[in-house]
C-alpha cells in the first residue's frame, strides 16, 4: 500500500492524492473533498480496507501511537494474539 500526491507524480491532476493497494487506486482531488474533509478518512479506509490482507501482520509504532482503526482492524484479522 501506498500514496502519493501530485506535487511528487506529474501524471496526476493538480491537487490530488493517489492511494494504490497492490495495481488499484483511489485518486481524491481537491474539488472533489474541499467541502467533505470530514468524510475523506472514512472514506479512504473503507476502500482500503478489504483490499488489504492483515492476517499475520503486525503493528509497528516507530511513529508514535498507532491509529485506533488499524489496531482494532489487526486484532480482529488475528484473534488472540496480543
Amino acid at each position: 500500500m501506498g500514496y502519493t500526491h501530485s506535487s511528487r507524480d506529474a501524471s496526476l491532476p493538480a491537487e490530488t492524492v493517489r492511494v494504490t493497494v497492490d495495481r488499484e487506486y483511489l485518486d481524491l482531488t481537491v474539488d472533489e473533498w474541499m467541502d467533505q474533509l470530514d468524510a475523506a478518512e472514512p472514506y479512504v479506509l473503507a476502500w482500503v480496507s478489504p483490499r488489504v490482507n492483515l492476517q499475520g501482520a503486525k503493528l509497528t509504532t516507530s511513529r508514535g501511537r498507532p491509529d485506533p482503526y488499524w489496531k482494532d482492524a489487526l486484532r480482529e484479522a488475528n484473534p488472540g494474539r496480543t
